[in-house]
């Protein structure tokens, strides 16, 4: 029987780290892909003993894209706007600006207010700049 590893994984690193120590067979990442969309990848790259972001291309614009389209083929404005604030708010944890970035967001009343407030924050943010935040008790009373 497949043992699988749960709970709390917020990096790639523990991820690798849980499978190592424990001897399951996999583990599940829930909360920790809402900060870091990449961490499959990652965690992938650490236990092929690869670098870390050996080949992830970090870009948040093919993200909101691609997104934006999925969801525009198959829900209303109203739930695209949702989720395009949603999965912005959770991506932008550990920014600098991110709390203005979150009350910008959710001002936003259309679809293409919403997408050009994305582009324009996530289009300005180095990556290299965010402050780790898996210690905080962001979204561990639940991700809705």
């Amino acid at each position: 029987i497949p043992i699988i590893g749960n709970g709390d994984i917020l990096s790639a690193e523990q991820a690798i780290s849980r499978l190592s120590g424990s001897g399951c067979d996999g583990v599940m990442i829930g909360r920790g892909c809402l900060k870091n969309p990449w961490i499959f990848q990652e965690a992938s790259n650490l236990r092929a003993d690869k670098s870390r972001g050996e080949g992830v291309c970090y870009d948040f614009i093919k993200i909101f894209d691609r997104m934006k389209k999925l969801l525009e083929a198959t829900h209303e404005d109203r739930m695209v706007m949702l989720q395009l604030r949603k999965f912005s708010m959770w991506y932008s944890a550990g920014f600098p600006e991110s709390s203005a970035f979150r009350k910008a967001i959710f001002s936003t009343r259309t679809v293409e207010d919403t997408y050009a407030t994305i582009l324009d924050y996530y289009s300005n943010i180095d990556l290299l700049n965010k402050e780790d935040t898996s210690h905080e008790e962001f979204l561990m009373g639940g991700h809705g």
